[in-house]
């Protein structure tokens, strides 16, 4: 399978499924393609392989952060200081991001001061 994972400029393309076969003609590997594209996405074709297993631990242990984090500062805390925190403890941002909707935080605008992250109800309680 060939899969987009990550596109900031367009839709995503769907997936494009190939085999690898045998030329008749000059006895070496060759891509065959399958004729249609398939709505598998990358996640998808890593589900339950040691990749995705390694990522959603990794996931998990930031979401058992960010409540922590949270809730050491009342329940709320703008965004651009919960992505700091978690940089300075090795987290990306992105793995921050994907452990906010885990976790159930709240996002809110808070004017010109940018987003502010809050625990939701059941956290928080």
């Amino acid at each position: 399978m060939m899969v987009c994972q990550k596109m900031n400029i367009a839709p995503k393309p769907r997936a494009m499924a190939y085999r690898i076969v045998t030329s008749e003609t000059h006895d070496v590997a060759r891509i065959q393609w399958e004729s249609e594209p398939t709505d598998m996405t990358a996640d998808e074709l890593l589900e339950g392989t040691a990749f995705s297993e390694g990522r959603t631990a990794r996931v998990d242990r930031v979401v058992k952060w960010l409540r922590h984090y949270l809730t050491e500062n009342g329940g709320r805390a703008g965004a651009k200081d919960v992505l700091r925190a978690g940089e300075a403890l090795g987290f990306s941002k992105d793995t921050v991001k994907r452990a906010r909707a885990r976790a159930g935080v709240d996002t809110a605008k808070m004017g010109l001061g940018g987003w502010e992250w809050t625990l939701g109800e059941e956290e928080g309680e």
